[in-house]
């Protein structure tokens, strides 16, 4: 855990009898309640991740923990890189328009929050040093069921959810798609329920078997654009925000 995670949690552990007054609340999002459900007055995560009042059988490894500052950063970040594609459209051809449009109303269509990397789950808050950080402040806490699917997003003529099959590369589930125009061809990025992302090449000549778990998102990104630094680093801030994507 670094410092920056620290900081964004509050009071570090090395200072909590400093600030012993400061504590969390967590408002709970499991994608059911009608009304917001909050827990109050924790001082640490693993009192948030044991407390008696969430549900049974929390899928945690796509559990999702954010704070107010953080959010409001992820969804500065999809706003730039709405504009930015927006920008790349206007010297492409008419072709990879269509795609980009497509890529624009996909990252249009998800919810960001501002989540912040850290394990969820209660053995690994017990147990990894430093995990069992301090709240302080306003949190979200997204949970949801374990879903039966993969999303397929990006540069795809049919991007959307697709059945999640076992011990299935990444690349047998792009087998169906047909690339939009300026698609990678060679690469796909496998984003992790958990925010972790692997590249992996999915081209019949580079393929390498990675299996994407259920809940994960397989990225296609595109070449309009990506042919400098700029570029590059467009195709890295748009994987970023996938990881802060609030699950369905």
């Amino acid at each position: 855990m670094n410092k920056l995670t620290h900081l964004l949690f509050g009071c570090s552990l090395g200072i909590l009898s400093a600030c012993a007054s400061a504590t969390g609340t967590v408002t709970l999002d499991n994608g059911h309640y009608t009304e917001p459900q909050r827990i109050d007055n924790l001082l640490t995560l693993s009192q948030l991740v044991t407390h008696p009042a969430l549900p049974k059988n929390i899928w945690w490894a796509g559990a999702v923990i954010a704070n107010q500052a953080a959010t409001e950063k992820a969804e500065q970040d999809k706003h730039r890189i709405l504009t930015r594609l927006a920008a790349c459209k206007v010297d492409a051809s008419p072709k990879q328009a269509v795609m980009l449009q497509s890529v624009i109303d996909q990252l249009k269509n998800i919810k960001v929050t501002g989540r912040l990397f850290t394990p969820l789950d209660p053995d690994a808050v017990r147990s990894l040093s430093g995990a069992d950080v301090a709240l302080e402040g306003e949190y979200q806490l997204y949970t949801r069921l374990q879903p039966e699917t993969v999303l397929l997003m990006g540069a795809l003529s049919a991007p959307g959810p697709v059945k999640w099959q076992p011990a299935t590369s990444a690349s047998h589930y792009l087998d169906s798609q047909e690339r939009l125009s300026g698609a990678d061809l060679s690469m796909a990025t496998i984003i992790y329920p958990d925010g972790k992302t692997t590249a992996v090449p999915v081209a019949y000549w580079n393929d390498l078997h990675r299996e994407a778990v259920p809940g994960s998102i397989i990225w296609v990104g595109f070449t309009p654009c990506a042919d400098n630094e700029a570029g590059k680093l467009l195709q890295d801030d748009i994987v970023s925000l996938l990881t802060r994507r609030v699950p369905d």
